[in-house]
């Protein structure tokens, strides 16, 4: 943890949130350290490389008796970590998962399919023609078309992605009451691709739909919030679909931006 720390891996500022995240690289790094070879080098290396290469980096110079460790192997997982640092593989990750459907409140099963994918392209990088060309072919395939977004992503977790998704709620926000509803949903849709179970981002989006006209759109992101939707903003929840369904009220008065989910608790049935 201190080794990734001061590497600059993660931003002090940055550790509480992904502390999580940090002690799972320690923890499991640490075991596959203590028993030298090629397979456990290899899942050393895909362990660490699908946080960032940095702290795959990191790992492999933690290494306590390097000559122990199969020389050729050794420089040949080097290489490769060097390869995805320059390719910006965080990067590359967050926009794979971005563009993988999930369900709200199932994203860990997303999450369990993704990692496997990795496991597998990171197991062809660094045995090319052993019979996982075609994974890797398609997951670089899938990731040439990076976001803005998904640069900003050093290191690959599921809290840093709930931050980037935060911050995209709030440019979304801010577009959709500045009128500018294109815009606005741009920085929705992609807050929802990068954690589906935030209710804000979706909530507004449901409301932009509504606004724009596109009503079963709406009501996707309406039924979609129900997933994870906390017991205390259930009435708001039922009289904001009974105004846009028609069977009360009036949808006009659900067009509006959310600043944040505190809003919903003062509205009454």
């Amino acid at each position: 943890h201190h080794a990734l720390i001061t590497a600059g891996v993660v931003k002090p500022t940055d550790a509480p949130p992904y502390l999580s995240a940090l002690e799972t690289v320690c923890e499991r790094a640490s075991a596959l350290i203590r028993s030298p070879g090629v397979e456990a080098l290899i899942q050393l290396t895909s362990l660490t490389a699908r946080y960032s290469p940095r702290v795959a980096r990191c790992a492999l110079g933690s290494l306590p008796d390097p000559p122990a460790w199969p020389k050729k192997a050794l420089a040949q997982a080097r290489r490769l970590i060097a390869d995805l640092e320059q390719e910006r593989f965080p990067a590359r990750l967050a926009c794979r998962w971005r563009t993988i459907p999930k369900l709200p409140g199932r994203a860990d099963v997303a999450w369990a399919l993704l990692e496997r994918e990795i496991s597998l392209y990171l197991t062809a990088r660094l045995y090319p023609g052993g019979g996982l060309d075609g994974v890797r072919a398609d997951f670089e395939k899938a990731t040439t078309d990076l976001s803005p977004a998904d640069r900003r992503i050093d290191f690959f977790c599921p809290p840093s992605l709930t931050d980037l998704a935060r911050r995209l709620t709030a440019r979304g926000v801010r577009a959709f009451a500045q009128g500018d509803l294109t815009r606005s949903a741009s920085y929705l849709e992609a807050a929802i691709a990068y954690d589906p179970d935030l209710l804000w981002p979706r909530w507004n989006l449901a409301r932009l739909y509504t606004r724009t006209g596109r009503r079963l759109d709406a009501l996707e992101q309406y039924e979609a919030l129900q997933a994870n939707l906390p017991a205390g903003l259930r009435p708001a929840f039922e009289h904001e679909m009974d105004g846009i369904t028609g069977r009360s009220g009036d949808e006009a008065g659900f067009i509006a931006p959310l600043t944040g989910l505190a809003d919903l608790l003062e509205v009454e049935g």
